[in-house]
């Protein structure tokens, strides 16, 4: 898009800005500025076996890049709301404005119509259940260190990365209808997005459209019924015709006594596909189900709760929308992007999945995506990972403790049935972690807390292709308050895994077309320390050094390092 079209849409957006304030001229009208800013420098440099008698291969660099978020809003009335943010990115180095883009980062249109329907149109964040429209986390980091934290949070604010919201683009609403008896409310949810646009000869338009519907009775009781569907909007010369369609239901009932609050939850459901190839006159069609029931118990004296669940996950259970990876782990990082005379392309580390912002997923994939066992090979597609079966337990702190939060959780899960064989895989997961606030225990006026945490995973399958592969992924690190407003910041990750394993390989239809035999002993290991500058709230100043290694025992050629320092200025408004 040239520049010429981006000062016509920001003249059009201004101009129905002003026509709308000049129309309403009521005093609820309202036009404001927000923004964010961010400068990073890295200075990165790579070494190990895998360049040694490599001439080609770039070792060393400099980048880092200057932005500029500019977010125009605009409250007309009540029930208008508008904003667009306007990014000015410049890449290090550059002069003069050479290289500078403006692009349109975000254009959204919402308000309410008759007291009762909020709606939202253009970009916007979708999210439903665990099994309809969900995003799960990339791998377990919930104990990870502050310094570690703060790079994750640029990329997650680069993807959208919002809890478990997707980003997407089309229209939702939310309604909220007051009952006068027995029921407090009925809340009523639904959106429409465009996952894939056509190109009027071969490929047609993909929806994505849903639904939510929850009856609340009181804190203590609440139904729900979901739909969620993905499918094609045909045209003539179409190569394919996909449909597939959610339909689950989920409720919770809990009982608040004197001393103990006992809550159980559920959600079930089921899935249909069908899938029409054109070429050949092909048609698959399936259909399977799950169920997820749970239950936990908050002992108030004590502020610990204790949680189980058991679920079955068919096969075939196929969610979209709540199955898509984060990352493409097909992706190559840009940060030394190639190696071994620069013509192999570097696989991903775990040092690159909360550093390299390029790398996550930003659409809906109707097909299992790839992935690493070794980041995680119970449930890589979150909960509504198919082909799962088995119990969850654990217990965790009460959020309202403000000296430590801890948790630990263990999975016993199992494959309902074989993939390749008919021997199943067993999989034991343990995972858990305690961040504790010395400063709050203490009495200190500065800030002082120690994180840890921990995830281990086995799986193993017997018989005449037998799996055994385990991995454990560990996170520790120290945030010190050296002086008012600056922070002494450590952290350090460190990943093993060991074994073999076999990787499905999927078709366009979401079925196993062939294997991939996968054979692994590796250690990873991050070391990172730096400061923090805290201006304000909102206002920082960053800047830390950074020691990555993979080092693959099975081939000590392929073993490196990256080395970075990085810097980064960052302030929102």
């Amino acid at each position: 898009m040239n520049r010429k079209l981006y000062l016509f849409i920001l003249s059009f957006f201004l101009t129905i800005s002003s026509s709308l304030i000049a129309q309403t001229q009521l005093p609820t009208t309202q036009f404001y500025l927000t923004g964010l800013g961010r400068t990073i420098v890295t200075n990165n440099k790579l070494n190990g076996n895998v360049i040694k008698n490599d001439a080609l291969t770039p070792n060393k660099g400099v980048s880092g890049y200057m932005l500029f978020d500019l977010g125009a809003n605009l409250r007309a009335s009540e029930n208008l709301r508008c904003n667009a943010i306007l990014r000015v990115k410049n890449p290090f180095g550059t002069f003069f404005g050479e290289g500078v883009t403006f692009q349109f980062r975000q254009i959204q249109l919402m308000g309410r119509i008759a007291k009762t329907v909020d709606y939202q149109i253009g970009d916007i964040n979708v999210e439903m259940t665990p099994y309809t429209v969900h995003a799960a986390p990339e791998m377990y980091h919930q104990y990870e260190s502050e310094i570690f934290k703060m790079r994750r949070n640029i990329v997650n604010y680069e993807n959208f990365v919002i809890g478990n919201a997707w980003r997407l683009q089309g229209v939702q609403g939310f309604a909220t209808f007051p009952f006068p008896r027995n029921v407090e409310s009925i809340k009523v949810h639904a959106f429409a997005v465009r996952t894939n646009a056509t190109n009027d000869v071969t490929v047609p338009d993909r929806i994505l459209a849903g639904g939510r519907v929850t009856l609340k009775q009181s804190n203590a009781f609440y139904v729900g019924v979901n739909y969620v569907g993905l499918q094609d909007i045909p045209i003539s010369n179409s190569d394919i015709d996909y449909t597939n369609h959610v339909v689950t239901g989920d409720g919770k009932i809990s009982s608040d006594k004197e001393n103990v609050i006992l809550s159980l939850s559920m959600e079930g459901g089921f899935s249909t596909y069908n899938n029409f190839r054109t070429s050949d006159k092909t048609t698959v069609s399936y259909n399977d189900y799950f169920f997820d029931i749970g239950t936990s118990e908050v002992f108030k004296p004590f502020k610990m709760k204790v949680f189980a669940n058991y679920k079955d996950v068919g096969p075939q259970f196929s969610s979209p929308s709540a199955q898509t990876t984060r990352i493409n782990v097909l992706a190559t990082p840009e940060l030394f992007s190639k190696f071994q005379n620069n013509s192999v392309n570097r696989p991903q580390m775990l040092f690159d999945r909360f550093t390299q912002e390029g790398i996550y997923n930003r659409a809906i994939s109707p097909v299992l995506l790839p992935f690493l066992p070794q980041y995680g090979n119970i449930s890589p597609y979150g909960a509504a990972t198919p082909n799962r079966r088995g119990f969850s337990a654990g217990l965790a702190s009460d959020t309202s403790i403000k000296v430590f939060t801890a948790e630990f959780k263990a999975d016993l899960l199992t494959e309902i049935i074989g993939e390749g064989v008919t021997d199943l895989r067993k999989f034991t997961g343990l995972k858990g972690g305690i961040l504790f606030n010395v400063g709050k225990l203490l009495n200190l006026k500065r800030m002082l807390s120690v994180n840890l945490g921990e995830r281990y995973e086995k799986t193993t399958r017997g018989g005449f292709v037998p799996v055994n592969l385990s991995s454990t992924l560990i996170d520790a690190g120290i945030s010190m308050e050296v002086i008012n407003k600056i922070d002494l910041l450590v952290g350090v990750k460190s990943l093993s895994a060991k074994g073999n394993e076999y990787m499905g390989v999927r078709d366009q239809f979401n079925q196993f077309s062939s294997f991939t035999a996968l054979n692994l002993n590796i250690k990873e290991k991050i070391y990172s320390f730096g400061a923090r500058v805290r201006f304000s709230t909102n206002a920082y100043f960053t800047v830390n050094y950074n020691r990555a290694s993979s080092q693959n025992n099975m081939n000590t050629t392929l073993n490196y390092n990256i080395n970075q320092l990085f810097i980064n200025y960052t302030v929102i408004f």
